[in-house]
């Protein structure tokens, strides 16, 4: 149940964007960029405010099948603006035609870039469901999950590639344990026979569902 907090829409990367994006720059044009109207025009300041929330929100890559956004901020009034924004989104580049999206999905998991069972639009979702549970549970700051990853990087993280994924080592992620979890949650939930270190992971997740807290 906790996990809801993170999963309060589904819906287009594109169009989200829009809305927070919208949010935000009201937002800080109101409470921090108004009051400088005489020193600035307001022309200029509701552009800084557009090119402030264009930086904060973020470009869609277009070759990201999908996201789970948390939308973390230190600041307080930026939380309760972007709650609403919490969740699951699909990139319109892939999600507007579905069988150009299957087959990118398809061979992603046949180059073994995604995990062995996931060649569904299904298995996308749930990877981002991985991302959302490591929000709620604190996965990536569990020693057994970090001792899987570590493990691997002492002996030549690359060979992660054939017992998982190779995104699940080779990405952009601004934490290193983040898409090994959400690969091996994917493969979890759609491979018959998930393999070892899957099976590790997955039942890590399992108890901890079950007792519902890290």
């Amino acid at each position: 149940p906790n996990a809801r907090e993170y999963l309060n829409v589904v819906g287009s990367a594109q169009e989200i964007n829009k809305l927070a994006k919208k949010d935000l720059e009201e937002y800080i044009y109101e409470h921090h960029y108004k009051q400088y109207v005489g020193t600035y025009s307001e022309t200029e300041l509701k552009k800084m405010a557009k090119d402030w929330a264009s930086k904060r929100v973020g470009k869609i890559d277009s070759y990201t099948f999908a996201y789970a956004k948390d939308w973390s901020s230190s600041d307080h009034e930026l939380n309760a603006i972007l709650s609403k924004y919490k969740g699951i989104y699909v990139n319109n580049v892939w999600g507007k035609d579905s069988q150009k999206f299957l087959d990118a999905i398809v061979k992603g998991v046949q180059s073994k870039f995604h995990p062995v069972g996931t060649d569904t639009i299904k298995a996308i979702f749930d990877h981002e469901c991985g991302h959302i549970l490591d929000y709620t549970l604190g996965l990536r700051d569990i020693f057994e999950i970090k001792e899987i990853y570590d493990s691997y990087a002492k002996k030549g993280i690359s060979e992660l590639t054939n017992d998982l994924s190779q995104y699940a080592w080779d990405n952009s992620s601004r934490n290193k344990y983040a898409e090994m979890i959400a690969e091996a949650y994917a493969e979890y939930k759609n491979n018959p026979r998930p393999r070892k270190i899957v099976t590790k992971i997955g039942i890590i997740i399992d108890n901890l569902t079950k007792r519902g807290k890290k």
